[in-house]
């Protein structure tokens, strides 16, 4: 009993290192430094590291050690894109279905996010933007599909940092938030999926920009 729940502790730490950034796309996953790390053997450091390996988080190479993946370029966008489609369609039903505790949840979440951005703190921000977005997910009373989107967020986590870390995104991002807010308190759930979309949305400048920016991490990765 104690090694599954200690198997199981080592891969959901090992899990949210990642999805929190903690260990970046490309870096490499020593399972002796791991388990000094957590304090246990390399037995269940090991398994953990097979089993996020197979739903896409480590990648395992021939006589190399195990990384965290690097998606190609297409397969980030494509996540993104899924991310915007799924977000959008739990705006949408949030403005037909939210109740007034979860309206009221969602705008104190975006006054915790208007503090942090009067305060310039942009990591307390991003963590207040994370709850922001889980609030609306769950606000759309479809478990199945908030579900997914907070799994996706999730999932792009550590690439959408550096994007939240840039000049003047914390700003738009603020805006849009209350863009979201108003078409969602409004009850309206057209406005809400366009709000959503333009919000999320990988579009124009910011495609253009992220493909520059992960362009980089690709070529340090190949460099490696």
């Amino acid at each position: 009993m104690t090694t599954k729940i200690t198997s199981e502790a080592v891969l959901s730490t090992l899990n949210e290192m990642i999805l929190a950034g903690d260990l970046p796309p490309g870096t490499i996953v020593s399972e002796m430094g791991l388990a000094k790390r957590l304090g246990v053997s390399r037995t269940p450091v090991r398994e953990a590291i097979r089993l996020l390996s197979e739903d896409g988080l480590i990648t395992l190479r021939p006589r190399q050690r195990p990384v965290v993946a690097l998606p190609s370029l297409a397969d980030a966008l494509d996540q993104f894109e899924a991310l915007a489609m799924l977000e959008a369609d739990c705006s949408e039903l949030a403005a037909r279905r939210c109740t007034t505790e979860a309206r009221g949840r969602i705008q104190a979440l975006h006054e915790t996010c208007g503090r942090h951005f009067e305060n310039g703190d942009v990591a307390a921000y991003f963590n207040a933007n994370e709850g922001f977005h889980q609030a609306i997910s769950e606000a759309s009373n479809n478990a199945y599909l908030a579900g997914r989107a907070v799994h996706m967020r999730q999932r792009l986590r550590s690439l959408r940092a550096p994007r939240a870390s840039e000049p003047d995104r914390m700003r738009d991002s603020f805006a849009e938030h209350g863009a979201i807010v108003a078409a969602i308190v409004a009850g309206d759930p057209v406005a809400a999926r366009q709000t959503m979309l333009a919000h999320v949305a990988m579009v124009g400048e910011r495609t253009t920009d992220f493909i520059r920016a992960y362009s980089r991490r690709w070529d340090k990765e190949e460099a490696a």
